[in-house]
């Protein structure tokens, strides 16, 4: 078949979708589209237009192209790819050229009222300070403006609040690192974990604590940004109902499909053909993408997350079976006393009626031992928590409090705790509710801590977080 060969200029410069041929395909075209933009972000320079980029890059930018979209293989060259691209770059440039710092001439009201019409639109207009290259270098970004800055701030603030509220301060040092909006934040989500704890250490200058909580929030925070970038990818932004119609019917066939527990890696194949061939059924317009892709990325998150609640219920019954055996093992055998009706008589006798308390309903066994002065008394001591005792006034005083809790001597570790950024009350109990293999982890490899002082610091934790 005899490949499309390019027109001419002045037509092809109208729309990009008009020369790739996708004007009754807007799903595929979105689809076309959102490739073009990751492949051109692996290859090509951002911002720098077409003819200045390098010519290895544009030869591997469309190389990959027509290897990830075979579509293109119909036209010349591939052109409706170079085209695309360099009227992305061209937008970009502009963009990027209007977004450094805007320097506008002031002009009194007096005056201005004097100005013709064309020097009052002169006189207002901003002027774009561009200046030379060497003027102009951007350290992490375009230059904005003050009321961007504090906007950018709050976002960033907002952000590190919903992975831990004692670390809003840490703002200002992101910002300052150029990690100032949600797409720089999702490019660093994508790094291995040791990336990451390598650039919160060594360039944000964070506590070993701190790098272990954002961590662990990006993952969160990952999950929830891939789910909107699927809305987006399927071009459903404007349509969420039908987008909810479609994950809803591909929950129905997973749960009937799909083994529960089993991660989508570690499914038959079978299965998951199945899987993929109902949902095209009902809903034809996945056959659009490459490989139903959707289809295939909806069912790997809903798998994962059945396995990650599924272990997550194991955890937490095998917590409960390790605290029933602590509580047991600490509640002291009661002793038998043999006593005649005359003896009983006399020891109520001899007890002021008001100090006579009388077992509630739902107390029973060991616990109607309250009714007794002296027991009630000891009850009261053995179960006072430690922060039941004098209120402590700083963050060293809470780690001291806690760490004495599990030992005595144990209030040798609170400097330790200090440097490692776990400073405060609210701070030991985040981390009290992490998975016991990340306290160990963090623990022996970050606080320096023996196997001995690793195990008795994770059983304070677990009781400190059934405290709250």
């Amino acid at each position: 078949m005899r490949p499309i060969p390019k027109p001419a200029d002045n037509w092809i410069k109208r729309s990009s979708k008009r020369a790739m041929l996708l004007e009754d395909d807007p799903e595929m075209f979105q689809v076309v589209v959102t490739t073009l933009r990751e492949i051109m972000e692996r290859t090509l320079e951002p911002a720098v237009v077409w003819k200045r980029q390098n010519s290895t890059r544009q030869k591997e930018y469309i190389r990959q192209a027509i290897q990830s979209l075979p579509y293109f293989k119909r036209f010349e060259d591939g052109w409706p790819i170079e085209l695309y691209a360099k009227q992305r770059l061209a937008k970009d440039e502009y963009f990027e050229r209007r977004a450094r710092e805007k320097v506008t001439t002031h002009v009194a009201p007096s005056e201005l009222r004097t100005l013709s019409p064309q020097r009052k639109n002169d006189s207002i207009r901003p002027q774009f300070d561009v200046g030379t290259p060497s003027e102009c270098v951007l350290q992490n970004g375009p230059p904005t403006t003050a009321s961007t800055a504090v906007s950018d701030q709050e976002y960033i603030r907002t952000f590190l609040h919903e992975i831990d509220s004692t670390m809003e301060y840490l703002a200002s040092r992101f910002i300052d690192a150029g990690l100032d909006d949600s797409a720089r934040l999702q490019r660093v989500a994508g790094w291995p974990e040791a990336e990451q704890e390598s650039f919160f250490r060594d360039d944000l200058k964070l506590s070993i604590y701190e790098c272990r909580q954002l961590c662990r929030g990006f993952v969160q925070m990952k999950n929830i940004w891939k789910m909107r970038s699927l809305q987006k990818a399927m071009k459903l932004l404007n349509n969420p109902r039908r987008y909810k119609d479609c994950m809803n019917h591909l929950r129905i066939i997973l749960r009937h499909l799909m083994v529960p527990g089993v991660k989508w890696s570690e499914q038959h194949p079978a299965r998951k053909q199945r899987y993929i061939s109902d949902a095209i059924r009902t809903y034809p317009f996945f056959t659009r993408y490459v490989d139903a892709w959707p289809v295939q990325f909806y069912g790997s998150r809903w798998t994962s997350s059945k396995v990650f609640k599924q272990n997550k219920r194991i955890a937490a019954r095998a917590e409960v079976a390790r605290n029933d055996q602590r509580e047991k093992a600490n509640i002291p055998s009661e002793p038998r006393h043999t006593r005649s009706p005359t003896q009983v008589s006399n020891t109520t006798a001899n007890v002021p009626a008001a100090e006579v308390v009388s077992p509630g309903p739902h107390e029973r066994g060991y616990a109607t031992k309250a009714s007794r002065p002296q027991a009630s008394e000891s009850a009261a001591s053995a179960r006072a928590l430690p922060s039941a005792a004098a209120a402590p006034t700083s963050g060293e005083d809470e780690v001291q409090t806690f760490l004495k809790s599990i030992d005595r001597a144990f209030d040798r570790l609170a400097t330790r705790f200090m440097n490692a950024g776990i400073n405060s009350d609210a701070r030991l109990r985040n981390m009290a509710h992490w998975p016991e293999a990340e306290q160990m982890s963090m623990l022996k490899n970050g606080l320096k801590l023996n196997t001995y002082e690793c195990r008795q610091v994770c059983l304070g934790f677990a009781r400190l977080a059934n405290t709250n």
